[in-house]
């Protein structure tokens, strides 16, 4: 056996020709290697830079939805000492008149001298006393419906603010539903196929991407991805063999909505 030494020095000894030595392969996989780095660190960019739009989309419905909660506090304070002067100048005005007609009660027995025109004078009083009382339960209970409508109308003002700070957001950067795709199937166990139904103009923004889902996530194989009229731009939904998940903005600006009417009610 011919050591490998022995080939090479036996190679340089007795030839004199130029050999050019072709290293094309190894420039390849080195260029390989600088280009998925460097489209790996531009994704990476991108989605810190589209988490940090969505972090400024949301301080700023916050923001909103706080001095939309302060004003409508002012509104219902206001009306809520209108309602106590209300109620004082009714007290006051109710106890003249019963002042006057105990004065008026008083007197009539006297002249009239009789028990029966003392009963009816008494009943009027009862009466009286009755309504006035009625009066009162319904303003305090048309006070109360009010500050309820109020609450109901600040929840969905500030729905309907978010809502449209986040479609603007999602209009400037439309790849953020990418995100909110990839954020959905982090929550799946283990699927090996999925079908994605998104609105049809963000068909074509996601033609590329099952690729990149399906690298990006171990265990799935398949994707589909469906054009659906009733889901709106920037939403989706993902079905699996055992349900499905309605990660569309919408969907979830309802849920939060549901959610802060039922707190108000059960106030």
């Amino acid at each position: 056996m011919r050591l490998l030494s022995n080939v090479i020095k036996s190679g340089q000894v007795k030839s004199g020709r130029k050999f050019i030595i072709n290293n094309r392969s190894d420039h390849k996989i080195i260029k390989d290697n600088i280009d998925n780095n460097l489209e790996d660190q531009i994704e990476e960019e991108n989605y810190n830079l589209k988490q940090q739009i969505l972090t400024d989309a949301q301080k700023k419905a916050d923001e909103i939805v706080a001095a939309a909660q302060a004003k409508a506090e002012k509104i219902i304070n206001q009306s809520k000492e209108e309602a106590e002067k209300i109620k004082s100048s009714a007290e006051a005005e109710a106890n003249e008149v019963i002042k006057t007609n105990k004065e008026k009660a008083y007197k009539q027995g006297i002249e009239l001298g009789k028990e029966e025109g003392l009963k009816q004078i008494v009943e009027k009083f009862n009466s009286l006393t009755d309504n006035l009382q009625h009066s009162v339960e319904e303003f305090d209970q048309e006070i109360n419906e009010r500050m309820a409508v109020i609450r109901e109308d600040i929840v969905k003002l500030s729905i309907a603010i978010s809502r449209k700070i986040i479609g603007q957001e999602l209009q400037l950067d439309s790849e953020l539903i990418k995100n909110i795709i990839q954020d959905t199937i982090r929550l799946l166990d283990g699927e090996e196929e999925i079908s994605i139904r998104v609105s049809p103009g963000d068909i074509e923004l996601l033609g590329d991407y099952k690729e990149q889902l399906i690298a990006l996530n171990n265990g799935l194989e398949k994707i589909k991805i469906i054009s659906d009229e009733s889901i709106k731009e920037g939403g989706c939904i993902i079905e699996t063999d055992f349900g499905g998940f309605d990660a569309s903005i919408d969907s979830q600006l309802k849920e939060i909505e549901s959610r802060l009417l039922e707190v108000n009610n059960d106030e």
